[in-house]
């Protein structure tokens, strides 16, 4: 990984930060932001054009770099965001595998170990759903997303599956949304595995969320 040391070492090896994300606007927002484009070789991979802020951003440093550092310097959670407009149910629940399935034990897997990383990642991620989200079909492209990405992780790494957390990252809950996503938070994890994300108005969104939890 191409990071200088001593900032690297101060921010993360020495304690001063718990938690890093990757995220953010300039990250999901261009249709070429999918995982499959940011493994193997930095080298190889394309390079994304016409992000958000910028013309043009190399894939050099993605999201298995950051799960990477997290790794290394034994961070309590790091933070992924997917595009889930440019992922499909398929392609987030193959993230998953990639990540977490044990070696050897699934085509991804091997995928991984064919990329440097015999080995799961720890399963210390919170998979954040987009970023500021706020249309209305954020929950219809979201939940079949969710839901494969949950089921492939029972299946490849039950304790991955008790461990990955997610994040709704959708910032107008104040919207007639605003209850529907507080629902599915609850009830489409069983209440065990979300979390909310990037939402404008938090104390209303956590008033809604326990009362969901409570019924």
């Amino acid at each position: 990984m191409h990071l200088r040391k001593d900032v690297t070492e101060s921010l993360l090896l020495e304690g001063r930060l718990r938690s890093i994300r990757l995220d953010g606007t300039s990250v999901v927002a261009n249709p070429n932001y999918v995982w499959h484009r940011a493994r193997g070789p930095a080298w190889l991979r394309p390079p994304r054009y016409g992000d958000c802020w910028y013309p043009y951003m190399s894939q050099g440093f993605g999201p298995f770099e950051t799960m990477a550092l997290a790794e290394k310097a034994g961070l309590s959670f790091v933070t992924i965001g997917i595009n889930i407009r440019a992922e499909t149910p398929e392609t987030a629940a193959d993230m998953m595998d990639y990540s977490f399935a044990p070696p050897g034990t699934t085509p991804m897997a091997k995928l991984r170990a064919s990329d440097g990383h015999a080995e799961p990642y720890p399963p210390t991620l919170v998979v954040e759903l987009g970023n500021e989200e706020g249309n209305s079909d954020y929950l219809s492209h979201t939940i079949p997303i969710l839901t494969a990405m949950r089921a492939r992780l029972q299946k490849v790494s039950p304790a991955a599956y008790a461990r990955v957390r997610f994040a709704f990252a959708y910032n107008n809950w104040d919207s007639p949304m605003g209850d529907a996503l507080a629902s599915a938070a609850y009830n489409v994890t069983d209440g065990a595995a979300c979390m909310t994300w990037d939402q404008h108005g938090q104390r209303w969104m956590l008033s809604r969320f326990v009362a969901f939890a409570s019924h």
